[in-house]
Protein backbone atom coordinates (compact mmCIF):
# COMPACT_ATOMS: atom_id res chain seq x y z
CA UNK A 1 0.00 0.00 0.00
CA UNK A 2 2.88 2.48 -0.89
CA UNK A 3 1.45 5.94 -0.72
CA UNK A 4 0.28 8.06 -4.44
CA UNK A 5 -1.55 10.78 -5.73
CA UNK A 6 -4.36 9.76 -4.53
CA UNK A 7 -2.99 9.00 -0.40
CA UNK A 8 -2.02 11.01 2.36
CA UNK A 9 -0.26 10.14 5.24
CA UNK A 10 -0.71 12.71 8.49
CA UNK A 11 0.46 12.27 12.47
CA UNK A 12 -1.32 13.34 15.43
CA UNK A 13 -0.94 13.69 19.21
CA UNK A 14 -1.95 9.92 19.97
CA UNK A 15 0.79 8.99 18.15
CA UNK A 16 -0.81 7.87 15.45
CA UNK A 17 0.02 8.11 11.64
CA UNK A 18 -2.56 7.58 9.36
CA UNK A 19 -2.87 6.75 5.49
CA UNK A 20 -5.96 8.14 4.27
CA UNK A 21 -7.12 7.61 0.27
CA UNK A 22 -8.25 10.91 -0.65
CA UNK A 23 -10.80 9.46 -3.56
CA UNK A 24 -12.56 7.23 -1.17
CA UNK A 25 -12.17 9.94 2.31
CA UNK A 26 -11.13 6.51 4.06
CA UNK A 27 -8.25 5.37 6.32
CA UNK A 28 -6.34 2.59 4.42
CA UNK A 29 -3.66 1.82 7.84
CA UNK A 30 -3.14 3.35 11.08
CA UNK A 31 0.58 3.46 12.21
CA UNK A 32 1.27 2.82 16.00
CA UNK A 33 4.06 5.35 16.91
CA UNK A 34 4.17 5.28 20.90
CA UNK A 35 5.11 8.79 21.12
CA UNK A 36 3.43 12.40 19.82
CA UNK A 37 4.24 12.66 16.51
CA UNK A 38 4.77 16.31 15.08
CA UNK A 39 5.59 15.58 11.82
CA UNK A 40 6.02 13.10 9.32
CA UNK A 41 6.78 13.22 5.43
CA UNK A 42 6.65 10.36 2.38
CA UNK A 43 9.51 8.97 1.10
CA UNK A 44 10.65 6.37 -1.75
CA UNK A 45 7.91 6.73 -3.94
CA UNK A 46 5.13 6.19 -1.12
CA UNK A 47 6.29 2.94 0.56
CA UNK A 48 8.19 4.65 3.03
CA UNK A 49 7.29 7.61 5.66
CA UNK A 50 9.49 9.22 7.69
CA UNK A 51 8.20 10.51 11.27
CA UNK A 52 9.23 12.89 14.13
CA UNK A 53 8.62 12.65 17.50
CA UNK A 54 7.61 15.27 21.10
CA UNK A 55 10.98 12.78 22.21
CA UNK A 56 13.03 13.92 19.61
CA UNK A 57 13.03 10.90 17.70
CA UNK A 58 13.20 10.15 14.02
CA UNK A 59 11.27 6.91 12.65
CA UNK A 60 11.11 5.20 9.43
CA UNK A 61 7.97 3.28 8.78
CA UNK A 62 7.79 0.70 6.13
CA UNK A 63 4.21 1.36 4.48
CA UNK A 64 3.67 -2.22 3.11
CA UNK A 65 4.50 -4.16 6.47
CA UNK A 66 3.00 -1.09 8.80
CA UNK A 67 6.40 -1.80 11.03
CA UNK A 68 8.79 0.77 12.35
CA UNK A 69 12.23 -0.01 10.72
CA UNK A 70 14.78 2.39 11.64
CA UNK A 71 14.70 4.55 14.98
CA UNK A 72 16.97 7.23 16.10
CA UNK A 73 17.60 9.77 18.44
CA UNK A 74 17.68 13.16 16.39
CA UNK A 75 17.30 16.04 18.33
CA UNK A 76 17.37 16.95 22.24
CA UNK A 77 13.86 18.42 22.92
CA UNK A 78 11.11 18.02 20.33
CA UNK A 79 11.65 17.56 16.66
CA UNK A 80 10.12 20.15 14.91
CA UNK A 81 9.86 19.79 11.13
CA UNK A 82 11.28 17.56 8.68
CA UNK A 83 12.06 17.37 5.03
CA UNK A 84 12.97 15.13 2.37
CA UNK A 85 15.06 16.39 -0.51
CA UNK A 86 13.49 15.80 -4.18
CA UNK A 87 16.29 12.97 -5.08
CA UNK A 88 14.73 11.02 -1.79
CA UNK A 89 18.53 10.35 -0.46
CA UNK A 90 18.32 13.24 1.93
CA UNK A 91 16.33 14.12 5.48
CA UNK A 92 16.12 17.68 6.95
CA UNK A 93 15.22 17.94 10.59
CA UNK A 94 14.70 20.62 13.02
CA UNK A 95 14.54 20.65 16.51
CA UNK A 96 13.77 21.81 19.87
CA UNK A 97 17.93 22.40 20.41
CA UNK A 98 17.79 24.92 17.74
CA UNK A 99 19.82 22.92 15.23
CA UNK A 100 19.12 21.39 11.65
CA UNK A 101 20.52 17.78 11.47
CA UNK A 102 20.61 16.04 8.03
CA UNK A 103 19.57 12.23 7.56
CA UNK A 104 20.05 9.61 4.71
CA UNK A 105 17.10 8.28 4.09
CA UNK A 106 18.09 4.81 3.57
CA UNK A 107 18.50 3.82 6.75
CA UNK A 108 18.79 7.28 8.99
CA UNK A 109 22.38 7.25 9.01
CA UNK A 110 23.92 10.65 9.44
CA UNK A 111 25.33 12.73 6.14
CA UNK A 112 28.43 12.78 5.58
CA UNK A 113 29.85 16.90 6.25
CA UNK A 114 28.30 18.80 6.95
CA UNK A 115 25.61 16.84 9.24
CA UNK A 116 24.26 19.32 11.16
CA UNK A 117 23.69 23.00 10.37
CA UNK A 118 22.74 25.89 12.59
CA UNK A 119 22.23 29.59 12.54
CA UNK A 120 24.74 31.73 14.11
CA UNK A 121 23.84 32.34 17.87
CA UNK A 122 22.59 36.38 18.54
CA UNK A 123 25.77 36.72 20.40
CA UNK A 124 28.06 34.09 19.31
CA UNK A 125 31.66 34.95 19.86
CA UNK A 126 31.27 38.05 21.88
CA UNK A 127 33.72 38.63 24.08
CA UNK A 128 32.47 40.38 27.15
CA UNK A 129 35.45 39.79 28.87
CA UNK A 130 36.59 43.14 31.15
CA UNK A 131 32.48 44.38 30.57
CA UNK A 132 32.06 46.65 33.53
CA UNK A 133 28.21 47.36 34.39
CA UNK A 134 27.00 43.65 34.19
CA UNK A 135 26.40 41.27 37.05
CA UNK A 136 27.29 37.60 37.08
CA UNK A 137 23.71 36.89 36.03
CA UNK A 138 23.69 38.59 33.07
CA UNK A 139 27.08 37.48 31.89
CA UNK A 140 25.62 33.77 32.36
CA UNK A 141 22.87 35.01 30.03
CA UNK A 142 25.06 35.95 27.31
CA UNK A 143 27.34 33.69 27.80
CA UNK A 144 24.33 31.19 27.55
CA UNK A 145 23.34 33.20 23.99
CA UNK A 146 26.46 32.40 22.83
CA UNK A 147 28.90 34.72 23.97
CA UNK A 148 32.29 34.24 25.52
CA UNK A 149 34.26 35.00 28.23
CA UNK A 150 37.92 34.38 29.76
CA UNK A 151 38.08 32.45 32.92
CA UNK A 152 38.33 34.87 36.16
CA UNK A 153 37.08 37.85 34.78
Amino acid sequence: MPLSDSTLATCSDDGTIRVWNLDRFECLATLEGHAKITCCAGCNEGKVILAGTEEGTLRRWDVTTKTCVANITAHQGPLRSLSVNAGEDMVATTGGDGAIRLWRASDLGPCSTPHMLRPTLPYEAMNITGTTGLTSSQKEALMALGAIAIPGD
